[in-house]
């Protein structure tokens, strides 16, 4: 994957376009499927989260459905949802099953202490979805414990979870969205803070209460947390448009203040993208990565960057890096997962649908151009086939040892039930 720059000027920019290009094509890429889901009651099942790297090269992730819970879902039979892990080489563990209809389906996030963090769709004292932590056994081959953090009300507080949580590493607060509720129902962004106490309750403050089109984002999808702790998001809806925003939400300048939100980009103008359902991740210099579900100049989707502006209060500017063509064009379609951002620059990604010579999902990175203004080259590294590689990856990749990429798809393998996968680029 290195891929090696060189200055030249005029031909020798081309060169080096090639040279990172070459990095990425020099050797054929391939897929490995690490595990098949097989299902209630010993495994879960439709994975449509990603996964996150924990220590000693194991990975966890949550299916939405399956598990040895006593509960049934009603659309997918035995089992209300599953926590796992997966270790080298490489063997699947269901480490807690939800007792009752939850659907746990963002991906964990990993913390200090081996602590992993999620939310549940459904569940929780008001049916109205969690946040909840998973600690790992105080002695090797003991039982991880399962505590929920915060009930939601589907009231003023939020409901219909909508992202992971992001943790603060030097506080431990977590912040987070969801999709419904609030002042006006359109959704929020809220922080979780730890007990000051071992055995104490978190505190759930609302930061941020959305309003909806024209002048604000509706439907949060997503936070990270920025320089100067500034949180950068999206919404699938609202906006001048109605087809989305990417907002920021600046602390206060004294505890007990109000944070400051701005729209920072209204999405749906000419070949724009449209309804960005993963929130943005941070790159050099400050650069926000993200991707709309549609839109574009094929309508089926966009890899797009927003450069922060070089002064203060003036506006940033959005670049569509990458439109998406679908399978009739040997591209990928429709990504709603986040990308992530490996050496030299390189944007990797999912898209749930599209594909060479199918239909089914892909794994592509985009490698950035040798000069201003060129166009991304994009490289398709696995197009999934519905067979034993799984179908539709819409929980994105991560980086993993070897400069792997290792995700999860909602369908195929053995049981059609759903994948783990790397792909080696």
């Amino acid at each position: 994957m290195a891929a090696c720059r060189q200055t030249f000027s005029t031909g020798g920019r081309l060169f080096a376009a090639l040279l990172i290009f070459t990095s990425l094509t020099a050797a054929q890429p391939t897929e490995k499927t690490i595990w098949s889901f097989a299902g209630a009651p010993r495994d879960g099942s439709f994975p449509r989260a990603g996964l996150v790297p924990g220590l000693g090269d194991a990975f966890f992730g949550v299916t939405p459905y399956g598990g040895s819970g006593p509960c049934t879902n009603a659309t997918f039979g035995p089992g209300c949802g599953a926590v796992f892990s997966l270790t080298p080489a490489w063997t699947e563990a269901v480490i807690y099953s939800f007792p009752s209809e939850a659907e746990p389906r963002t991906a964990l996030t990993f913390a200090p202490g081996n602590v992993l963090y999620g939310t549940t769709a459904f569940g929780g004292t008001f049916n109205q979805g969690t946040v909840f932590s998973m600690n790992p056994p105080s002695s090797s081959g003991g039982a991880w414990t399962e505590a929920t953090l915060y009930s939601f009300t589907g009231d003023s507080d939020g409901g219909a979870i909508a992202s992971s949580v992001v943790i603060d590493g030097s506080t431990g607060v977590l912040y987070g969205v969801t999709g419904q509720g609030g002042t006006s129902n359109k959704g929020t962004v809220y922080s979780l803070t730890p007990p000051a106490a071992a055995g104490g309750a978190w505190t759930e403050t609302v930061l941020y209460n959305f309003t909806g089109a024209p002048t604000d984002g509706s439907g949060p999808t997503g936070v990270t947390i920025g320089g100067g702790g500034v949180l950068y998001g999206t919404t699938g809806v609202g906006g001048a448009a109605s087809a989305g925003t990417v907002f920021s939400l600046t602390p206060p300048a004294s505890a007990g203040g109000s944070w400051t939100e701005q729209i920072i980009h209204n999405f749906g103008a000419s070949e724009d993208g449209q309804l960005p359902s993963s929130g943005v991740v941070s790159g050099a210099g400050g650069v926000l990565y993200g991707t709309t579900l549609s839109g574009g100049s094929a309508g089926v989707g966009t890899v797009f960057a927003l450069q922060p502006p070089a002064s203060p209060g003036s506006p940033w500017t959005e670049t569509v890096i990458h439109n998406f063509a679908g399978s009739e064009s040997g591209d990928g379609a429709s990504p709603s997962s986040p990308v992530i951002i490996g050496n030299h620059g390189v944007v990797f990604g999912t898209t749930r649908t599209g594909g060479i010579g199918n239909d089914y999902g892909t794994v592509f990175a985009l490698t950035p151009p040798a000069a201003a203004g060129d166009p991304w080259a994009e490289t398709i590294l696995w197009s999934f086939t519905a067979g034993a590689d799984g179908l539709d990856p819409t929980g994105g990749v991560v980086f993993g040892p070897g400069e792997l990429l290792f995700g999860a798809t909602q369908g195929g393998g053995s049981a059609a039930l759903g994948t783990a996968f790397y792909v080696k680029p």
